[in-house]
């Protein structure tokens, strides 16, 4: 596309008014700035440079601050995370502890429940035990007494059949006398080894086997009872013994 010629444009009538003044014919005069003014504005301008290097400076030592205050931060963080996960496994920890002990203070109570029970038993066996012993004492020495007793009884029967005895040998054999002068008692013999036969028990031999247990029962029962009330004992304290 082609342009054509330019062709002049006809000035306005403002040109020709009197008051407007065309800017071409005047030139533009700068008024010079007085001197003492122009020394405080370089100043003036001097000052804020300082202080915008200055605060540009601050700005700096400002960011700086932050990024370590970010940083200190982060790793104070960490550290948290770390102590809040330790301070959870102590607490499990602790709670497993506490369970563990609870459960052994039960477990001692109960050994020591039984074992206070153990200590009664044994208490009382030892009771039984000492009360056994004494019950035997107190049946040696009245065995002691019986077997004295018997060997006098048969000293002075034999005494006395020695001095009943007629003459001759048949009588002798028979009562069990020696020719030498020496008197032989089977009871006599049999309790110096320990053992002391009643006529009675010889002649009844078969109901006495029988009721030995009863007897031996009736005569621990009869200690127990003397030896409870602490009454003086006797030799012949206790019937048929």
């Amino acid at each position: 596309m082609e342009i054509g010629p330019i062709t002049p444009v006809p000035t306005w009538k403002l040109y020709r008014n009197p008051f407007y003044h065309h800017h071409h014919k005047q030139k533009h005069q700068r008024t010079p700035l007085p001197q003492n003014l122009h020394l405080k504005s370089m100043g003036f301008t001097s000052s804020l440079q300082a202080e915008l290097d200055l605060a540009k400076t601050m700005i700096g030592q400002l960011k700086a601050s932050v990024l370590s205050t970010q940083a200190q931060l982060e790793s104070e963080r960490k550290v948290r995370q770390r102590a809040e996960l330790a301070n959870r496994k102590l607490l499990g920890d602790l709670r497993e502890a506490r369970a563990a002990i609870t459960e052994g203070l039960k477990n001692i109570e109960r050994e020591r429940a039984d074992l206070g029970k153990e200590q009664a038993k044994v208490e009382k066996m030892k009771r039984e035990v000492e009360e056994e012993k004494r019950m035997l004492r107190v049946a040696g020495a009245w065995r002691e007494e019986r077997v004295k007793m018997r060997l006098k009884e048969g000293h002075f029967l034999e005494e006395r059949l020695v001095d009943l005895r007629p003459q001759g040998s048949t009588w002798a054999s028979c009562t069990g006398v020696r020719s030498g002068g020496d008197v032989e008692n089977p009871h006599i013999r049999r309790g110096m080894k320990g053992f002391v036969e009643f006529t009675r028990a010889v002649r009844q031999g078969a109901q006495r086997k029988r009721g030995v247990g009863m007897r031996g029962k009736r005569e621990r029962e009869k200690l127990r009872q003397i030896l409870n009330h602490k009454r003086p004992i006797g030799l012949f304290g206790i019937d048929g013994i």
